[in-house]
């Protein structure tokens, strides 16, 4: 990954944190020295990113979906980005 993926795939972790501790796709959510960023327009721009989660963040991954109540599709950022954009 390149520093502007390795970027988007950080705020993808916050805003899936965030996700999994209850906050709306419409909330914002603070990384790298407290910038902020709405939860749906990290969602959007991460769907650009190829590739799997770390092994380390897949639990992270689940619990965001067990919270937003929506089926986890695997371990693809690309895959579970649009099943958390679905209606």
């Amino acid at each position: 990954m390149n520093s502007n993926e390795d970027f988007a795939y950080e705020k993808l972790i916050a805003a899936l944190e965030a996700l999994a501790k209850g906050k709306g796709l419409h909330e914002s959510v603070a990384v790298n020295y407290g910038r902020r960023f709405e939860i749906f327009e990290v969602l959007t721009g991460a769907s650009a990113l190829s590739g799997a989660f770390a092994d380390d963040h897949i639990d992270l991954v689940k619990a965001a979906f067990a919270r937003t109540g929506k089926r986890y599709p695997g371990n693809s950022i690309a895959g579970c980005v649009a099943a958390l954009l679905e209606g």
